[in-house]
């Protein structure tokens, strides 16, 4: 498996706008999903055929801290995996 270079950029740092309280484990998974769903509508836009071992996947999202930066938006800091299948 191999783990892609851009999750060190959102490890470091993930800034959350949340209602009325810290972003959930839940809130945080989704923003990663979110990217990890572009990502993957970006590479099929380029390769219709690509296979979904080739995709990526989020092997888990586990939120470690977060702090209040600003009114409502969060510093949080994760532990997250994202990988895809293909072997190299």
């Amino acid at each position: 498996m191999k783990t892609y270079s851009i999750l060190a950029v959102l490890l470091s740092t993930f800034l959350l706008t949340a209602c009325n309280s810290e972003p959930s484990e839940k809130d945080i998974y989704n923003a990663f999903k979110s990217v990890v769903d572009r990502s993957n509508a970006s590479m099929k836009a380029l390769n219709s055929s690509i296979p979904e071992k080739d995709l990526l996947r989020i092997d888990y999202v586990k939120k470690v801290s977060c702090t209040e930066e600003a009114n409502n938006v969060y510093n949080c800091i994760v532990d997250a995996s994202i990988s895809n299948m293909k072997q190299t």
